[in-house]
């Protein structure tokens, strides 16, 4: 189904992160890798196929990344659907980081380590995303999802926590302060500007406006 891009109405999108994976185990950065997920990983995709099984979605979305496509066919072969492949939703491009842990990284970049812990918003690294990058690609497809119908996009981390905050209207400086499990769902209403934890209602504007801390790896 194609994205339409003009329309008065805006409809609910749900925003799942894959399943679980050994990178997830080892809190190692999988960036891009084609990792598949792991048996609990795909127990997690049919319980969040069947908490999704009332949302009746027109269209079901994923990153073209395999841990997540394979989510989303979990999920979709439970509704009926196609999944459709979109590289707005894959997961932050790492760079020099990919395929590494987060000890690795703290030992060989030290200050960007730093910096990634601190102020996430503000670092620069050569050959990776900026927070900002991925809010413009996500937030696109966000935008185009909710004038389709309500929709499921299959994502990562990052995608993600930007969506939400951006959402909400918070600063890209909250990002680690939104905690996002595997197989979690957080739905987004772009009319009232409200993004909460899926099925359960809870506002992520609160979590958001607490305390930075070191939460899911990305």
């Amino acid at each position: 189904m194609p994205l339409a891009h003009s329309v008065e109405r805006r409809h609910a999108v749900f925003l799942v992160r894959h399943g679980e994976t050994d990178s997830n185990l080892l809190k190692r950065y999988a960036g891009r890798s084609s990792e598949s997920l792991t048996q609990t990983g795909r127990q997690q995709a049919r319980s969040v196929a069947r908490v999704l099984g009332s949302v009746m979605p027109c269209a079901i979305y994923a990153s073209r990344i395999a841990r997540a496509l394979e989510t989303a066919r979990l999920i979709a072969s439970s509704q009926d659907l196609v999944v459709h492949a979109d590289a707005r939703l894959d997961e932050l491009l790492m760079g020099p980081w990919e395929g590494l842990t987060e000890s690795e990284i703290a030992k060989v970049y030290p200050s960007d380590w730093d910096i990634w812990s601190r102020r996430p918003h503000e670092l620069r690294v050569p050959g990776r995303e900026t927070l900002k990058d991925i809010e413009m690609r996500v937030m696109s497809i966000v935008d185009e999802a909710s004038a389709v119908g309500p929709s499921i996009l299959v994502t990562h981390v990052a995608p993600m926590r930007v969506a939400a905050l951006s959402t909400l209207a918070l600063p890209l400086s909250f990002y680690k302060r939104v905690a996002v499990p595997n197989a979690s769902c957080i739905q987004l209403d772009l009319e009232r500007g409200t993004a909460v934890r899926y099925p359960s209602g809870i506002c992520l504007r609160a979590e958001a406006a607490g305390s930075d801390g070191e939460l899911a790896i990305a």
